[in-house]
């Protein structure tokens, strides 16, 4: 409360009465107050209007600050935005994609794309703005994503390299192999040694030369995430297959303790139908339908997919089976993809021409089936000793399993494997050459001409007529997926030099260490013999003749066998 002077008459009064206790008078507001101080009363002037004005200024200021961090903040999101844009997927945009074998996930605005298999990279709107000039890796030939505006590369030469964003070379390819940059630090591979570099390419001493790594463990180079890497040092107690300890080190190459592992609750998750997958929310409404063959993880707003038939490798090995046909696109949230009519179709298709084809094959397989146990039916009962006489003496057979030994007048011609090919048992081919007896199956007995039966009879210890041979279960191999069936699960032991030998799926353990190698190949193979090859890294290869009614494997390069237990 202030006092104000009354107008009419000059009493003090308070500046809330309505009028003054004096004379009555309505009192008016003043833009002065009066004070008691010492027994006098003093009036002071009370800017009013500038009080007003620093309100205002004020507010001037709070709307500025508003603005400045509105303005920061869209300033953020319109950066990030810019660093992760949002695919939209449009006809165009598909009519562009059409043409690669391959597509990426888009990270940082670009995504790998694949043509005549080399790699490159496109844009958010489908343009291809590095070249594909760049090689995939040895195995699985794969590209690499941009990670902290740089991405692994590999020359004409297999040399591990990166580049910017703009497709210039940042650091000259060098490496043996190379890991993606996270937090400013990558992991390089060269000459059996494990190092990491920075952003410029140099190495960081507190890093480098200190750890190995594993690809037994691990195949791919390790990255930090938080602060820590994982990295490998040899193993403190060796034990078969294992020659490594893992140990987690931070950014000068002191050890730590192995990082909890987190765990985030997706916003969409994979559902399946069958063979096809899709996505559904966290509550459980689809978003996107299950009709694809594979979906990525969501990125830039859209996930890769892919309509396929037939089978293909996956891991380090790339293959594809005779009837694979597989169509590449993206989909996002909202029902839309880059696929097209025909290319469900032609998906279609290709699983109509396969089922005709299985049904062919299974026809052509009863058949052979029929066959093979027809000639099993028949070579059971021609197994002994058969003699007859002819107009050029007496011819004796002796046939024990895959073998035939044949005699004349006492005298033996051939002894070795034969074959059944229709109603003759032929042996003893060369120069396009062969000869053959025939088979009476209606009669259950062998004749050497149309009109010469021959008759069975029991061998004495002293003829010579038999074979000797011991058969072991007899193997058929139809396919190449017969090969590996017979090797696989198997161990096959060197008896000179103690080596054992497992061939897997995947590749090759010797004694019991698995060797970094490639995934077997069946080269070639007939019904009873194949050859398989295994890529040993970096350079080398085995080579393998596998012989299933002998019971063994043997090395090609030199010659020694290895026997099934």
């Amino acid at each position: 409360m202030a006092l104000i002077k009354c107008s009419e008459c000059g009493q003090m009064v308070s500046d809330r009465a309505e009028s003054c206790p004096k004379c009555g008078n309505p009192i008016a507001k003043s833009n002065n107050t009066y004070t008691q101080q010492d027994g006098n009363i003093y009036e002071q002037e009370n800017d009013i209007l500038p009080k007003k004005k620093s309100r205002k200024n004020v507010y001037v200021v709070v709307v500025v600050l508003l603005l400045a961090l509105l303005g920061g903040g869209l300033s953020f999101y319109f950066t990030k935005a810019q660093a992760e844009p949002t695919i939209v997927i449009t006809e165009q945009f598909a009519n562009k994609i059409r043409k690669y074998d391959k597509l990426g996930s888009f990270h940082e605005g670009l995504a790998l794309v694949q043509r005549n298999g080399l790699w490159g990279y496109i844009d958010a709107k489908g343009d291809e703005v590095i070249p594909c000039i760049y090689k995939g890796t040895e195995y699985g030939n794969y590209g690499f994503d941009f990670s902290e505006g740089m991405a692994v590369i590999i020359d004409k030469n297999g040399k591990y390299g990166y580049i910017n964003t703009k497709g210039e070379i940042v650091i000259k390819p060098q490496f043996q192999q190379a890991g993606s940059f996270s937090e400013s630090v990558a992991s390089v591979y060269l000459d059996g040694k494990l190092n990491f570099i920075d952003k410029d390419g140099k190495y960081i001493e507190a890093l480098s030369n200190k750890f190995i790594w594993d690809f037994n463990i691990n195949r791919n180079l390790p990255q930090f995430k938080n602060g820590v890497c994982e990295v490998h040092i040899p193993a403190k107690e060796p034990s078969e297959g294992v020659f490594a300890d893992i140990i987690y080190i931070d950014k000068e190459g002191n050890q730590v303790e192995k990082p909890k592992e987190s765990s985030k609750k997706d916003l969409y998750v994979r559902y399946y139908e069958g063979d096809k997958v899709g996505y559904k929310d966290s509550i459980g409404n689809i978003i996107v339908q299950a009709k694809y063959t594979t979906l990525g993880d969501f990125s830039c707003g859209v996930a890769v997919a892919t309509l396929e038939y037939g089978q293909r490798g996956h891991g380090m090995e790339e293959w594809y089976s005779d009837d694979y046909v597989g169509i590449y696109g993206y989909v996002d949230l909202y029902g839309h993809e880059t696929f097209t009519k025909q290319d469900y179709d032609k998906i279609e298709t290709a699983a109509m021409n396969a089922e005709m084809e299985k049904n062919q094959e299974k026809l052509r397989r009863e058949k052979e089936e029929a066959e093979q146990r027809q000639m099993e039916s028949v070579k059971s009962w021609i197994q002994g000793n058969w003699k007859c006489n002819t107009p050029y003496g007496e011819v004796r057979l002796g046939i024990s399993g895959d073998y035939i030994a044949v005699f004349s007048n006492g005298r033996p011609v051939y002894t070795g494997t034969y074959t059944i090919e229709g109603d003759h048992i032929v042996y003893d081919r060369h120069d396009g050459y062969a000869s053959y007896v025939i088979i009476d199956a209606g009669n259950q007995r062998l004749m050497v001409d149309e009109e010469t039966p021959m008759q069975r009879f029991e061998s004495s210890s002293n003829d010579s007529y038999s074979t000797n041979r011991s058969t072991n279960q007899r193997t058929t191999f139809r396919t190449s997926s017969d090969v590996m069936s017979y090797v696989v699960g198997k161990t096959f032991y060197g008896s000179k030099n103690n080596v054992r030998i497992k061939i897997d799926w995947d590749g090759i353990y010797l004694n019991g260490r698995r060797q970094y190698s490639g995934a077997p190949q069946v080269v070639t193979f007939n019904t009873n013999k194949a050859i398989i090859k295994i890529s040993i890294i970096p350079s080398g290869e085995m080579n393998f003749l596998v012989q299933p009614q002998e019971g063994n494997i043997v090395d090609m390069n030199d010659g020694y066998p290895y026997y099934a237990k």
